[in-house]
């Protein structure tokens, strides 16, 4: 009798588990990526500036991408501050980025090679982002 109990309350002993596994799910909310993405000399100035691309997670589903100057926290670099959608499959990422007159939009294909770092993948090879604060 105690063996068939056990048995049948077994697999309600894991039902507490799996929702431990949810709440670790892996989420960019908060989250702010750098990467450096290239120098730019000023063609009257002759003054060289690096350039960071930023992407600072709004929510689970927004993301705003700006391009700095000097450094990741540096003063925008142009006058561009994008809200884009994406979508996390980790390790995929996916960001929908609107065109610069926008009225439409192109996907930036990305991966995660760990919750640190990810690679946005494009036609010369890609960007790597760098996790800088949450």
């Amino acid at each position: 009798m105690k063996k068939s109990l056990f048995i049948l309350l077994l697999p309600f002993m894991f039902l507490g588990c799996e929702d431990e596994n949810k709440d670790e799910q892996f989420r960019l909310e908060g989250k702010t990526y750098s990467a450096y993405a290239f120098d730019h000399t000023d063609p009257y100035l002759g003054n060289t500036t690096k350039v960071y691309y930023v992407y600072r997670f709004i929510d689970n589903n927004r993301t705003e991408k700006t391009a700095r100057k000097n450094e990741p926290h540096g003063a925008l670099f142009g006058n561009s501050v994008d809200t884009c959608i994406y979508t996390l499959n980790y390790p995929n990422l996916e960001i929908k980025v609107p065109s610069p007159n926008g009225t439409s939009t192109y996907t930036k294909r990305c991966e995660f090679i760990s919750e640190k770092i990810f690679r946005e993948y494009n036609t010369q090879g890609f960007y790597e982002y760098i996790f800088i604060e949450s």
